[in-house]
């Protein structure tokens, strides 16, 4: 996924022999998805996320994906939370970005996608959510400031993974925020790469009525490129293993 790869995509799918897709704006901010399974456009329309499914015909599975890449605000979470020590006012600010920009964005793909949950698909989502989850929040936080946040909880990340049932698949495999912060602000910009804290994510939602299930085995942020690293953002991979349930 590219979420801000409009005018990558085509390049980088015909170097793979895959599959691409593209948002419906032309824009360099417009995400993209580039897949070795076959695409299939649900909703493209909305202002940097996307909603699509994908067919992997060989295993006869499928997949419904959403990519999120949520408005940025003064009141992103973490930039708030790492930069300043909690008030009622920096919280407010904060609760209220959350619910007027990331959950918004999280409502439109779960309306596209995800109501009602499909039976014969397992769930993604993805993408620069612009927030980061609970489990790297409050007093769950390596960082000062950001503990001082104990106890308040942010929009997104709960519904996503408590009323949605999503899954991080960063923090399935690392587990310690202390060991493995996975901070996804690239090293080209060191500055930013603790300011920002771990805002790149790839959830997923496994389904009681298939056969088999994802199990991440391996997740790690990547801050190199052999060329150059064109993004402010590091890169964020899972390795997945299905797993054929018994």
């Amino acid at each position: 996924m590219l979420t801000e790869g409009y005018f990558n995509a085509e390049s980088v799918a015909k170097e793979l022999g895959w599959h691409y897709k593209k948002h419906s704006h032309a824009s360099r901010y417009s995400p993209a998805i580039v897949s070795r399974f076959d695409i299939e456009v649900v909703e493209n329309e909305t202002d940097k996320s996307m909603s699509v499914k994908l067919k992997d015909d060989e295993n006869d599975r499928n997949y419904s994906l959403g990519i999120m890449h949520p408005k940025s605000s003064q009141f992103n979470a973490w930039d708030i939370a790492y930069n300043k020590s909690y008030t009622v006012e920096n919280w407010n600010g904060i609760h209220n970005d959350e619910l007027n920009y990331k959950l918004a964005s999280l409502n439109k793909v779960e309306e596209n996608l995800f109501k009602p949950q499909n039976p014969k698909t397992i769930d993604l989502i993805v993408g620069d959510f612009n927030t980061v989850m609970n489990s790297d929040f409050g007093d769950n936080s390596i960082e000062s400031n950001v503990k001082t946040y104990a106890g308040l909880k942010l929009a997104m990340s709960s519904k996503l993974i408590d009323d949605m049932h999503f899954k991080d698949s960063y923090r399935v495999v690392h587990p310690s925020v202390k060991k493995a912060p996975g901070y996804t602000g690239s090293w080209w910009f060191q500055r930013d790469k603790l300011a920002w804290g771990r805002i790149d994510h790839i959830m997923y939602r496994n389904n009681k009525e298939l056969d088999y299930k994802l199990k991440p085995v391996k997740s790690y942020v990547t801050h190199y490129h052999p060329v150059t690293w064109v993004s402010d953002h590091s890169a964020v991979v899972t390795k997945f293993k299905v797993i054929k349930k018994k």
